[in-house]
């Protein structure tokens, strides 16, 4: 239908005036979770109502957002939804997103997977959070390379009081973090100084883990001895109690547990890779069963001395 504008009236006639409440929970359940959200604040209300607004709300029953988002939230991964609308996202849109699932007191684990566009004042409605365990900043997913190019525009100025305010919580429970690879590449006086304070938060809580690398190499800025995906802790080796291992990735940049992802070994280089991070081949040879890394292809294998 259309509604004429005028002083009073908007030209769009928004979902909760049309459909029942229950279609509408119908049409959410089929939406990855951000998306599912966005949909919740999309279709409520304007906070400033106009006339047109107040009477129709007057002849229907109010729209539960948090029935139709949903009120469980431990993981939120803008990873689950398209590459493009994550890149779309504006730090406006990712606080009221925040905001709207209670994620400072209520969300685990966060990955901010594919928000380029945003500078971290988004994360504002995170603060002081004593729920979340895992913060992923990393803006790429799993078994991706951390190298973006261009630079995305994520501001350590504004990011790192938002992550202070929470390892400063008496009742902080961070296990993991994983930060952009242009701030451990670059040189951010700030980023070197939280990465301190968080080891004495660490130190403080009696925790144990071994943080974070805080001296100039491919390690620095990486949590120690941490799995990236389930959070548990190797102490200062890679066997674990429960029979698996850990390994570092050299091209997602990341720990791996065995248990959450297979690791092979480059037979040129020794260097680790997960299964789902880069292609890995076989050697040329149908009786080797070598494997190598794509950045060793060039090389001849040491077992036939065949090119891979």
């Amino acid at each position: 239908r259309r509604i004429a504008a005028d002083a009073c009236t908007t030209i769009i006639c928004p979902l909760y005036d049309l459909l029942p409440e229950k279609m509408l929970e119908e049409v959410a359940s089929f939406l990855a979770a951000p998306s599912r959200v966005l949909f919740a604040i999309a279709i409520t209300p304007p906070s400033s109502i106009s006339p047109y607004h107040m009477i129709m709300a007057r002849s229907r029953p109010n729209v539960s957002r948090s029935s139709i988002a949903g009120n469980e939230w431990h993981t939120l991964d803008f990873g689950d939804v398209e590459k493009e609308l994550a890149a779309k996202l504006s730090d406006d849109d990712i606080s009221k997103v925040l905001l709207h699932i209670d994620a400072a007191n209520k969300l685990k684990i966060l990955r901010l997977t594919n928000c380029s566009n945003m500078t971290g004042a988004g994360l504002v409605s995170l603060s002081g959070s004593t729920s979340i365990e895992q913060i992923d900043l990393s803006l790429v997913g799993a078994h991706q390379s951390p190298i973006l190019d261009p630079k995305p525009p994520l501001d350590c100025d504004l990011v790192l009081p938002i992550l202070d305010s929470i390892i400063n919580q008496g009742r902080c429970q961070l296990k993991h973090l994983q930060f952009p690879h242009m701030w451990r590449g670059g040189d951010y006086d700030q980023f070197n100084e939280f990465l301190e304070r968080y080891d004495e938060m660490d130190e403080m809580l009696g925790d144990g883990r071994d943080v974070f690398v805080t001296f100039g190499d491919m390690y620095f800025g990486i949590q120690d001895y941490t799995c990236s995906e389930c959070t548990q802790y190797y102490s200062s080796g890679r066997d674990g109690e429960d029979g698996n291992a850990l390994y570092f990735c050299n091209t997602c940049e990341r720990y791996h547990c065995t248990q959450c992802s297979a690791m092979v070994e480059c037979q040129i280089c020794e260097d680790f890779l997960c299964v789902d991070c880069i292609p890995h081949t076989f050697c040329a040879s149908p009786s080797c069963t070598d494997i190598v890394c794509n950045d060793c292809l060039s090389n001849k294998c040491h077992q036939c001395s065949k090119k891979w």
